[in-house]
């Protein structure tokens, strides 16, 4: 699993008192594994990124503001590949510029797709304990888990075909 829950689990000593707090009052605690509470990790988050975000600008205006020169390109273009934290995981990217600075071709990994494996594991483990409770209530079910995996929005509405044979 990628996501506010993985991050959750990996850096708890790591974060903020107030966002320590706010697991508490959530009733999270290191190590989750329960898809149902990615949802409580993200506010954990927010408010972690909140608080640091308080004590970054605190520290800018403490140096002074000044202006920057607005950035020009002034390369040959060329490739390159990055990583970075996003809100459901970690989003890889590579993209390709052309000799004019513009974007010829991009392709993004993102956490959704990477998220896929967990998604399909746990319905296989639900299904078997909730089969029984008729159709509606387990699209219910399963449409919730794949939602609390935060997928993106396309894939959150399009993802769950529910059919019984």
């Amino acid at each position: 699993m990628v996501g506010a829950l993985a991050r959750f689990n990996v850096n708890y000593n790591q974060l903020h008192p107030r966002a320590k707090e706010a697991a508490a009052t959530l009733g999270l605690k290191p190590i989750c594994t329960n898809p149902y509470l990615n949802s409580a990790a993200q506010v954990v988050e927010m408010v972690h990124s909140v608080e640091e975000s308080i004590q970054i600008c605190d520290k800018l205006i403490g140096r002074g503001i000044k202006e920057e020169p607005r950035y020009k390109f002034n390369g040959k273009g060329g490739e390159g590949v990055g990583a970075c934290e996003v809100p459901r995981g970690t989003l890889y990217h590579n993209y390709e510029i052309g000799a004019d600075g513009q974007v010829v071709n991009a392709n993004c990994i993102i956490p959704t797709g990477q998220n896929l494996a967990n998604i399909e594991e746990d319905m296989r483990a639900l299904v078997p304990q909730i089969i029984d409770q008729g159709q509606e209530k387990v699209t219910l079910l399963l449409e919730m888990l794949v939602r609390a995996y935060d997928p993106c929005i396309s894939c959150s509405v399009h993802f769950l075909d529910v059919k019984f044979v």
